[in-house]
């Protein structure tokens, strides 16, 4: 038996998803571009399969579930009649949203990207505004801490590394209680 995650075969999965029905009675994927141009960035289910991600092991099994398994597969994503134009639009849905793409709401809290990293001045209005997760790259040093509930990130730098000689990337798990960060190489 050939495996079914391979290749356009295995994408059927998303357009399933996609596809399906809300008790609303429009289609899953409909309900999240309505929820994306709310601002409604909470990365509930959808997220797995309107934004593709890599499959990882010890994720959740949303994402072992929709998650692109290899190179081969995330080029046929970007081939697939259906899955590509949808990607396309709901990119250009999320980039003329008219609020700011780099705060987000997360299971734990809200999320805010800036370029610098925060004074402590900056930090303290950060947390009077809900802000639990920042993400700054001004560094290019790869950071991670937790200071009483705010978590702070830097994920170093893809081209410009200055703590190492790898380029470095971040991936985020986040979840109601927690966020776990693993630092990858290239």
């Amino acid at each position: 038996m050939k495996n079914m995650n391979k290749g356009n075969a295995g994408l059927e999965r998303s357009v399933t998803a996609h596809n399906g029905k809300t008790i609303y009675g429009n289609t899953l994927y409909e309900q999240a571009l309505k929820e994306i141009q709310e601002g409604k960035l909470g990365f509930e289910c959808w997220v797995r399969y309107v934004y593709p991600q890599m499959k990882r092991s010890g994720t959740s099994k949303l994402t072992e579930f929709y998650g692109i398994n290899d190179r081969e597969e995330a080029k046929a994503y970007l081939e697939h009649p259906v899955l590509k134009e949808r990607l396309i639009e709901a990119t250009q849905v999320l980039l003329n949203l008219d609020k700011p793409i780099y705060e987000i709401k997360t299971p734990y809290g809200k999320l805010h990207m800036e370029h610098y990293p925060v004074s402590d001045i900056y930090e303290a209005s950060l947390e009077t505004e809900g802000v639990k997760i920042f993400i700054h790259g001004h560094t290019h040093v790869r950071e991670a801490r937790n200071d009483n509930g705010i978590y702070t990130f830097c994920p170093g730098s893809l081209a410009f590394p200055r703590d190492n000689d790898k380029g470095t990337y971040l991936i985020l798990d986040i979840t109601e209680k927690e966020v776990k960060a693993t630092f990858k190489e290239l």
